[in-house]
């Protein structure tokens, strides 16, 4: 299967970290943005941003 690039809004938690979570584990590159980055975010590629502004 050829690995795919996702970028997930709300990863944070629930099901947004989930499923970054679980995508990265499969070999993905994910990329996640939320407000905080939690500390146990599966990867190095996250983006700390406020998209309400």
């Amino acid at each position: 299967m050829a690995k795919e690039a996702y970028i997930i809004t709300g990863a944070s938690k629930g099901i947004g970290f989930e499923w970054s979570r679980q995508l990265n584990e499969q070999g993905h590159q994910v990329i996640g943005i939320a407000r905080t980055k939690p500390e146990n975010w599966p990867n190095e590629n996250f983006l700390a941003f406020d998209l309400t502004n």
